[in-house]
């Protein structure tokens, strides 16, 4: 009787453990696509808030410029490793943007490098 419990106990275990490692995660890949529309939407709400509130005083609400250059096409001419470069060390007489962490950076190269 013993060994009839410890070996059902076993199966028990076995048979929980193999069900959590699944890998089915229940998402199809309709609900894949659209997680990650939503995500690349929060970037660009995540990437314009950083902007207006990091840059827009000096290159203008809508990327028109002011006392800093026009940023409407800045992709066409720096590729968004150039353009994290600038923001995160400065140029000219553009400062370094020290306050923002380095995927907040990212965001914000990845953004602007869409501007064509």
């Amino acid at each position: 009787m013993y060994r009839l419990r410890w070996f059902l106990g076993l199966v028990a275990v076995v048979l929980l453990f193999v069900a959590g490692c699944s890998s089915d995660s229940g998402e199809t890949s309709d609900d894949a696509e659209s997680a990650e529309d939503n995500t690349g939407a929060a970037a660009t709400a995540n990437a314009e808030e950083i902007y207006s509130g990091n840059c827009a005083s000096c290159h203008g609400g809508n990327l028109e410029g002011g006392m800093g250059p026009s940023l409407e096409t800045v992709g066409a001419n720096m590729s968004e490793s150039e353009i994290a470069d600038v923001i995160q060390n400065g140029r000219g007489q553009m400062p370094a943007m020290s306050q923002l962490q380095d995927d907040e950076v990212q965001e914000l190269a990845s953004w602007l490098a869409e501007k064509k």
